[in-house]
């Protein structure tokens, strides 16, 4: 999956001259078993959508809540697509619809068997709304304790703050990131997919550039790698001139070699200059680019009305149905 999303100059007549013909979104992920003897975790990517789950309940339970948790944000989302050829532009209000429809999607496997009636899932979506003077406008969504970061030049940024007790602890202004990394209830979920009726998931607006990266992983990476670590893997594979995937492949070997006791999965989107435009980035440069300090990270506000009482366009059922054959298949 090493496709660009689309060329700026793809997109409106809107699009700064600066970026028409010039930068591209590359993207990609990878996922691994890690140290468990079955992989939970799932990600998804199609133009534009990056989602990535990993799901609790127990052997059978986990699996199938991060399966239906990817597969019903990204119907929600091809869906939109289809009834919005012309602007399918997301905004908050369309990723908490698609936060329900996984929550919805959930639940509703929960009923179908005992044996998967407490299973639930994480949920990073990252969506491409726009491109702006000096990069791309995103909107990101978390729900549950997989991580969300921008990278740039060996620093990493947290996106949102993780759900579960140490991050609400972080958020509460109680306890350090450093402190948050060893805490001994880093595994006591907060907030989830398909635990609770009612959804309130993190949306906030992030803007990348060339030379940064939005990386999403599940807590099986961060558990053994560190911020500084992830930067610095980050930079090594850019400045070989790999990409998103290479990225996203490092990061769960990488992972994987430092001993992970879970399931390892990581999604990356990574704009990128055309290699023809060598002038431009060194006239950036000069401009003081490289100094351009915290990416942009900014709350948005609430969706209108409760995520619960939305109704979500997706089939449930037909849906249900189809990921449980796909999965008693296997």
């Amino acid at each position: 999956m090493r496709s660009p999303f689309r060329r700026a100059d793809e997109t409106s007549d809107d699009v700064p001259d600066a970026l028409k013909g010039t930068v591209t979104l590359d993207f990609g992920g990878a996922s691994g078993i890690g140290g468990r003897e079955e992989n939970q975790d799932r990600f998804l990517i199609v133009p534009d959508l990056l989602v990535l789950s990993d799901g609790m309940g127990g052997h059978v339970g986990g699996a199938l809540a991060a399966e239906l948790t990817v597969g019903s944000v990204v119907e929600a989302w091809q869906e939109h697509v289809a009834a919005h050829p012309d602007d399918p532009t997301p905004d908050t209000d369309l990723l908490a619809a698609f936060v329900l429809a996984a929550n919805d999607a959930v639940r509703a496997g929960r009923l179908t068997e005992e044996r998967l009636e407490h299973m639930g899932a994480t949920l990073v979506i990252t969506a491409v709304v726009a491109p702006t003077d000096d990069g791309w406008e995103l909107l990101v969504g978390t729900l549950g304790d997989s991580p969300a970061f921008v990278v740039r030049d060996a620093n990493i940024w947290p996106v949102t703050h993780q759900h579960n007790l140490p991050g609400e602890l972080v958020a509460a202004g109680v306890i350090s990131e450093e402190e948050a990394a060893v805490h001994p209830q880093r595994n006591v979920v907060t907030r989830a997919v398909g635990i609770a009726t009612t959804v309130e998931p993190d949306i906030v607006e992030v803007r990348v550039a060339v030379g940064e990266a939005l990386i999403a992983t599940s807590d099986g990476i961060t558990d053994v790698l560190d911020g500084e670590r992830i930067a610095q893997l980050f930079d090594e594979v850019v400045a070989a001139g790999g990409t998103a995937e290479d990225v996203a492949h490092r990061l769960v070997d990488e992972a994987t070699a430092a001993g992970a006791t879970d399931n390892v999965t990581a999604t990356v989107l990574l704009p990128v200059r055309s290699a023809n435009d060598a002038t431009n980035d060194a006239a950036g440069d000069a401009a003081g680019d490289g100094d351009r300090g915290a990416p942009v990270a900014r709350d948005l506000p609430a969706a209108d009305g409760p995520a619960d009482a939305q109704e979500s366009d997706v089939d449930v059922e037909d849906s249900l149905d189809w990921l449980l054959d796909e999965f008693n298949d296997d």
